[in-house]
């Protein structure tokens, strides 16, 4: 009886686990900061007077931790050289991730998503996305790959979003119909009848084997 009620819940269990839908992330739901607050944050005088935000831009997206030298390197790498050559392209959208345990949690969910190993010390602030494009840490090396990436996804016809994509049902794993729900429990309950039916067969034929054999032995005493 112990083997049917472990066979229901591990059936049930690998039910519950293809019904589950991802977790969408909304970018609403999380502290964030502009170019400006960045460049208070990092104490950067400067003039934004070309640089405007706008929905026919695309989007870059910083995790960083403020103090963190590499995090640093990078946005002054954008006030000295980005934001005077592709002011018009981009918008600038930064999460604080060592202040802010939210925004922390929220790096782990998209580095995952990016099939990255979040425990893995490889992984980590900055953590930089243009497009489908990511870039952790940061250094000088990667300063012409990154501008590609500008000019690529800004000329693109079909801007890759991080956030779009994570929040568009396409990528989530969609609840089952109540019609395979019918069909998946119907298989459920006919595996364990027949595991039933076959156990108790089984049984049965152990039982009247053994009649059987002490009928045999019954006779060999009466015929001694």
């Amino acid at each position: 009886m112990k083997k049917i009620i472990l066979l229901i819940l591990n059936l049930l269990l690998i039910f519950n686990t293809i019904n589950i839908k991802a977790e969408e992330i909304n970018i609403s739901d999380y502290n964030t900061e502009t170019l400006e607050d960045v460049f208070k944050s990092e104490g950067i005088n400067t003039d934004l007077s070309n640089y405007k935000e706008s929905e026919d831009k695309i989007n870059i997206y910083l995790f960083r931790g403020k103090g963190c030298p590499h995090c640093s390197d990078f946005i002054n790498y954008i006030n000295d050289t980005i934001l005077k050559k592709y002011a018009n392209y981009f918008n600038f959208i930064s999460f604080e991730t060592w202040y802010d345990e939210n925004n922390a949690k929220l790096l782990n969910k998209v580095g995952e998503f990016f099939n990255y190993d979040t425990s893995s010390q490889e992984f980590g602030i900055p953590f930089i996305i243009i497009g489908d494009k990511t870039f952790v840490g940061y250094s000088s090396s990667f300063n012409s790959q990154i501008e590609e990436e500008i000019v690529k996804l800004y000329n693109s016809e079909d801007r890759y979003d991080v956030f779009e994509k994570m929040a568009n049902p396409s990528n989530k794993t969609e609840p089952l119909s109540d019609t395979v729900i019918i069909i998946f429990f119907n298989f459920i309950i006919s595996s364990i009848l027949c595991f039933i039916l076959l156990r108790n067969s089984y049984k049965n034929k152990i039982k009247i084997l053994n009649e059987i054999e002490s009928i045999k032995n019954n006779i060999k005493k009466l015929k001694k």
